[in-house]
C-alpha cells in the first residue's frame, strides 16, 4: 500500500509542521528509516506491537509517531497505537500486546511487555534500498462506544485497505488537510494515509528539524477533521479563518447545531459534512449539515455499498419514517471484537447477529433516504464526541460525599451540545461532583451542574434523562435571565 509514496513527485509537499515542510522524498526516506530499525529488531511472527512514541515528554511529536506507525503498516506488523496511559493499561490488561516501543528516555514498560526503545536519531541514518512490501499486519483500535465496556476490535489487512478505500473518495493530489482527529480516532487515521496516498499534504502538530515543537497556522488547509466540540472551540476561538471559501469541515461523532453552522460557514468553511459510521464498519453515512434543518438528528444518505435496516425489536422491518433499532452490513466491517475473555465475548454477541452489527442506536429515514439518529439503545452520552455511560456515571456521583440523587445527561445550550449534572442532596455535594468530572472528561467537554430539591422524574416515578435535560435547560435560561436583570 505504501509503495504510492514513491510514486509522487519528490518535492511535492507531504507534511507541513509549522513554517516547516517535509517533502515526499524526504518523507519517504524518514518512513523507510524506520522500517529498517524494525527489520533489524527481527520480531517474532506473533508479535503484537504498541506504538508508544507520544508516551511521556514526548505527547507533542505526531510526526515520528505517524512515521512508525507508516512503517509498521509497511513491514506487515500487527499493531495498535498506544498514545496514552489509557490505551496502554487497555492493551496490557486484555493481553493484547506483546512489544511497546517508546522513546529512549521511557527506560521502564509495564509487564509482562517487552521494550523497544527507539529515539529520532534513526531519522538520520542512511539507508539504502527498498525492503520487499508486504501484506499490512492487523491493527488493533480500542473502543468502548457501543458497550461503554473497554474491547478491542481488529483491522486485518483487507479491512485496513477497504478503510482506508471509502476516504480516498473525498480527498485528492490538492488536499491540504488538517486533521484535527488524533489517530486513535478511525477518521483521524484514514484521512492523513489517504491523502499521502493521493498526493495531497497534512498538517501535523510535532517537533521541527531543530527539535521544537511546531506552531501550526492551518489557515492554508483546504479539509478539516472536526468532532462537534472541537469545532465549537474553533468557532469561539478564531471566528473567522483566511480562505473560509476553500475550506470544508467534516465533523465526526455528534451533530451540528444550526447556530453553530451559521457561525462557522462563510467565517470559517464554506460547508460542514456530517459523517457517520463507526470503529466496527466504517463509513455508513455522510451529508450536509444543513440537514438538521428538516430532519433533526441527520447525518445524509446511507453509502450505496452499505446496507443499513430500521428495524424493531423483534427484527422485523419498521415502516418508513418510524423510528427503530439501526442494523448494518458492511463490506469492510469486522467480524466481532477480539476474544480476550468473557467481557469481549458478551459484547460481540451483544452486537453482532446473523451477520448484521447493531451499534446500539436508534434512527429513521425519511421519503429521501436521509438517515436520522434519534437517541441510542442504551444509556450512552455523547457530548462532543466523549462518550461516557450514563447509568455508571450516575453510580459514581451517588457515591460521592453529600450527593444522594444525581442523573447525567447532554443538554443544549447555546446551540451546543454539553454535560448535564442534576444532583441532590448536602451541602458540598456539587463542589465533589466538579471536581471528579474534571478528572473524568476532557476540558473541551462543557458541563453544568445544578441542585435539585429531588432529582426531576416522570409521572411513573422514574428518571428520565430528557426529562432532567429540560429541567437544567429551564434552570440555567432563569439564572441568565437574573443575571440580567441584576
Amino acid at each position: 500500500m505504501l509503495e504510492a509514496l514513491a510514486g509522487h513527485d519528490a518535492a511535492r509537499i507531504a507534511v507541513r509542521l509549522g513554517t516547516e515542510t517535509v517533502d515526499y522524498g524526504r518523507f519517504r526516506r524518514h518512513v523507510r528509516a524506520v522500517e529498517h530499525w524494525f527489520e533489524q529488531l527481527d520480531l517474532p511472527k506473533n508479535a503484537v506491537i504498541g506504538i508508544g512514541t507520544r508516551l511521556g515528554r514526548h505527547s507533542d511529536d505526531f510526526y515520528f509517531d505517524w512515521l512508525v506507525q507508516l512503517a509498521a503498516i509497511s513491514r506487515g506488523l500487527d499493531h495498535m497505537l498506544v498514545s496514552d496511559k489509557a490505551a496502554l493499561h487497555a492493551g496490557v490488561k486484555q493481553g493484547v500486546l506483546t512489544h511497546l516501543v517508546v522513546p529512549e528516555a521511557i527506560s521502564k514498560v509495564a509487564e509482562p511487555l517487552l521494550r523497544l526503545p527507539i529515539a529520532r536519531g534513526v531519522l538520520n541514518e542512511d539507508v539504502e534500498g527498498e525492503l520487499a512490501p508486504r501484506k499490512p499486519g492487523t491493527r488493533y483500535l480500542n473502543t468502548s462506544g457501543t458497550t461503554g465496556l473497554p474491547k478491542f476490535a481488529a483491522w486485518t489487512g483487507d479491512i485496513l485497505r477497504g478503510r482506508i478505500a471509502q476516504v480516498e473518495e473525498n480527498v485528492s493530489a490538492d488536499t491540504i488537510l488538517y486533521p484535527g482527529l488524533q489517530a486513535r480516532v478511525t477518521a483521524g487515521f484514514r484521512y492523513p494515509i489517504a491523502t499521502w496516498l493521493q498526493g495531497g499534504s497534512v498538517f501535523l502538530s510535532g517537533r521541527d528539524s531543530a527539535g521544537e515543537t511546531a506552531s501550526i497556522d492551518i489557515s492554508p488547509s483546504n479539509l478539516i477533521l472536526f468532532a462537534p466540540n472541537q469545532l465549537a472551540t474553533a468557532a469561539r476561538k478564531a471566528p473567522q479563518m483566511r480562505n473560509a471559501e476553500e475550506r470544508e469541515i467534516k465533523v465526526f461523532g455528534g451533530r451540528v447545531s444550526p447556530k453553530l453552522r451559521e457561525r462557522v460557514i462563510g467565517n470559517l468553511a464554506r460547508a460542514i459534512t456530517i459523517h457517520y459510521g463507526s470503529t466496527e464498519t466504517g463509513t455508513i453515512a455522510a451529508g450536509d449539515a444543513s440537514l438538521v434543518d428538516r430532519m433533526e438528528g441527520a447525518v445524509g444518505k446511507v453509502r450505496p455499498d452499505v446496507e443499513l435496516q430500521i428495524v424493531d425489536t423483534e427484527g422485523r422491518a419498521c415502516a418508513p419514517g418510524d423510528v427503530g433499532v439501526v442494523r448494518i452490513k458492511s463490506p469492510v466491517m469486522t467480524s466481532g471484537y477480539v476474544d480476550t475473555g468473557k467481557v469481549a465475548r458478551a459484547a460481540t454477541a451483544k452486537a453482532f447477529k446473523d451477520g448484521w452489527f447493531y451499534p446500539g442506536d436508534l434512527a429513521r429515514i425519511d421519503k429521501d433516504g436521509n438517515l436520522a439518529i434519534e437517541a441510542r439503545v442504551t444509556d450512552i452520552l455523547n457530548v462532543g464526541g466523549w462518550k461516557t455511560n450514563g447509568r455508571a456515571l450516575d453510580d459514581q456521583l451517588e457515591r460521592l460525599p453529600g450527593v444522594e440523587q444525581a442523573c447525567s445527561c447532554i443538554i443544549t445550550v447555546d446551540g451546543e451540545d454539553r454535560l448535564g449534572l442534576a444532583w441532590a442532596g448536602e451541602n458540598g455535594g456539587g463542589r465533589q461532583i466538579a471536581a471528579f468530572i474534571k478528572k473524568l472528561a476532557p476540558d473541551n467537554v462543557l458541563r453544568h451542574v445544578v441542585r435539585f430539591a429531588h432529582v426531576p422524574h416522570n409521572e411513573a416515578g422514574k428518571v428520565s434523562r430528557p426529562g432532567v435535560a429540560s429541567e437544567i435547560e429551564k434552570v440555567i435560561k432563569a439564572q441568565r435571565e437574573q443575571r440580567k436583570q441584576g
